[in-house]
């Protein structure tokens, strides 16, 4: 009964203490590891857009066939209408003149997730929700670590969970109901579980739930996709090159082929349920979707779009990058400086450098797992250059998307070979030599 006890219970114990302490970091910032103001504004224009879609359906105003806006309670677009939505939540008699301003730019499924969940609990509180989130969250980042540990091993399964727990960006976005940011991690971990099981049937059914979770992210929005996509297919490129057991350390290029074709599939899919909604016609909605949304976001002609859109779309990449690597404004884990990131930057590159010259065998991977981790961020970076300028108060959380925590576990390895090499060699330093 006692090694039963050690085995199974103290276990599924222990892992539904970390489940329960998540929620509570995720939702109320709990050891206030993040800047409280910063918590508790972040993104809540972007929430409303969710709430303004369940306020709506509770007074039976006319949402145009969308599910995400703004209530103007007062009919108008005063100063301050992004937040009436929160406002109203809890007073839906109260304000019998509201009006519903729609969000065309994408499906909006999250709206029907959350109504669903409010119609059943029914909270006078809209913030209640995010514990959903939260919790799914909560439930994936477990997950990860048990998948993780046995694709990457324990160590880098450890330094996973902590970066994503530990993000100031993560933390505050997690209970956001617009974002939903549990959805950007559902398609990497089916992804990983397909790369783990051998039985075609099951591999086939991991990677249809690939396909299904791109497509319920893209109805959410559009935002990331890239990063996500790219994450999702990068544990074909490197887990071969974790296993030291073998020679054979060649990436699973066919899985990947596959895995990203069916990120587009779903994408595609999603969109053209959007365009049906956009125009009188799928290639109608598929134009105006590119006219007023694509190129606005990444490289259209600013004479086209408000002034206000002229900065970001005339800047270069170049300077979108450097933003996101030197311009940090939080720190980048809990107490710890943004500019760790740029030092943690240099000294992978130290280390990945010092395993070429001396031809070390781990230098084949970390290369890997720092350009496959890397080249996610880049993509939404670059591809959608107009929307990254603009967005610098969110879209630093995608270094986080993989990045991140292999930067820290080079990073951590290269420290622990350089100070292996000085106790090596300290003996043979003989202190006349100085």
């Amino acid at each position: 009964m006692k090694k039963f006890f050690e085995k199974y219970l103290l276990k599924y114990f222990i892992i539904f203490i970390i489940f329960i302490t998540l929620i509570l970091v995720f939702q109320k910032n709990y050891f206030r590891t993040v800047d409280n103001y910063f918590f508790n504004t972040f993104q809540k224009d972007s929430e409303a857009l969710v709430i303004g879609g369940i306020v709506a359906s509770k007074m039976q105003i006319d949402k145009q066939n969308w599910n995400l806006g703004f209530i103007l309670k007062n009919g108008s677009l005063d100063p301050g209408f992004a937040y009436d939505s929160y406002e109203v939540f809890p007073n839906v008699n109260n304000y019998p003149k509201s009006t519903f301003f729609p969000y065309k730019s994408q499906i909006g499924f999250q709206f029907w997730y959350y109504s669903i969940i409010q119609k059943i609990m029914n909270f006078s509180d809209p913030s209640r929700l995010g514990y959903f989130s939260c919790a799914i969250l909560s439930i994936l980042i477990i997950g990860f670590f048990f998948l993780y540990k046995k694709i990457y091993g324990t160590f880098y399964s450890y330094i996973f969970v902590l970066t994503i727990s530990m993000s100031p960006w993560i933390i505050s976005m997690a209970r956001n109901l617009y974002w939903s940011i549990f959805l950007w991690f559902i398609p990497p971990f089916f992804a990983g579980l397909a790369y783990l099981y051998k039985d075609k049937k099951i591999k086939y059914l991991f990677y249809f739930l690939v396909l299904i979770s791109i497509f319920i992210k893209s109805l959410c929005g559009y935002e990331y996709l890239s990063t996500i996509v790219l994450f999702t297919v990068s544990v074909y490129i490197i887990a071969p090159y974790f296993n030291f057991n073998t020679k054979n350390q060649t990436p699973e290029w066919k899985m990947a082929f596959n895995v990203i074709l069916l990120c587009i599939l779903g994408f595609l899919i999603a969109l053209l349920f959007h365009a049906s909604y956009r125009g009188t016609s799928i290639s109608d909605g598929l134009l105006t979707i590119f006219k007023e949304d694509v190129q606005r976001r990444t490289f259209g002609d600013s004479k086209n779009f408000n002034e206000a859109y002229s900065p970001s779309l005339n800047s270069s990449v170049f300077v979108v990058i450097k933003k996101y690597i030197l311009d940090w404004s939080t720190p980048l884990f809990v107490g710890l400086h943004g500019k760790l990131f740029q030092i943690l930057l240099v000294l992978s590159s130290f280390g990945l450098v010092y395993k070429k010259i001396t031809k070390h065998p781990m230098f084949k991977r970390d290369l890997i797992l720092l350009t496959f981790t890397i080249i996610g961020p880049l993509s939404w970076f670059i591809l959608a250059k107009s929307h990254s300028y603009i967005h610098t108060h969110i879209s630093f959380v995608l270094w986080y998307i993989g990045f991140v925590p292999a930067l820290v576990f080079v990073s951590l390895n290269s420290i622990v070979l350089a100070a292996y090499e000085i106790h090596r060699n300290i003996g043979k330093i003989n202190i006349k030599d100085f």
